[in-house]
């Protein structure tokens, strides 16, 4: 019995959020730090598609927000719209290529700050997004690699070979 890639992601989504929330849960860089459960959605999208990437979004966008305690439907549609897109894309290109899951990390990353600016209620500037945007998104392309070998690793099922 195998069991399914969905439930596999599902136990990486939450170890990602038990991570993000212990011994990451400080600042990384300044007022930004790695956001791991939203890191495993977009690998997960990349490797699965737009099925596996909208399930992973929400699963992320709903341990974040359950984690913030404060605007759950904000982190909810700014995790799920570039997890979506990310799996639906990922059909065009090779997610093996060395420079498509940190451009697509950095892309995504950008998106999903640009949508919890606009639908999230915030006292921040604009000024102050934008640097928080593009350095986020700047590790996350730094940390996408880790993340994404391991979800090839633990979520897509073995190969059969032609023999078995």
């Amino acid at each position: 019995m195998q069991i399914s890639p969905f439930w596999r992601v599902s136990l990486l989504l939450i170890v990602a959020h038990l991570t993000q929330t212990t011994w990451l849960s400080g600042p990384f860089l300044g007022a930004a730090r790695p956001d791991l459960p939203f890191l495993v959605a977009l690998s997960s999208a990349l490797l699965g598609g737009v099925e596996v990437g909208a399930v992973a979004g929400i699963a992320s966008g709903f341990l974040s927000g359950l984690g913030a305690a404060w605007h759950p439907g904000s982190f909810l549609i700014s995790r799920v719209i570039p997890a979506t897109g990310l799996g639906a894309l990922a059909a065009r290109f090779s997610a093996w290529h060395p420079v498509a899951p940190p451009l697509c990390a950095f892309a995504s990353t950008l998106l999903c700050d640009a949508l919890f600016f606009l639908i999230s209620p915030t006292d921040f500037t604009f000024s102050w997004w934008i640097g928080h945007a593009v350095t986020t998104g700047m590790i996350h392309a730094a940390l996408i690699w880790p993340v994404f070998l391991l979800v090839a690793r633990v979520v897509k099922p073995p190969q059969r070979s032609l023999f078995a």
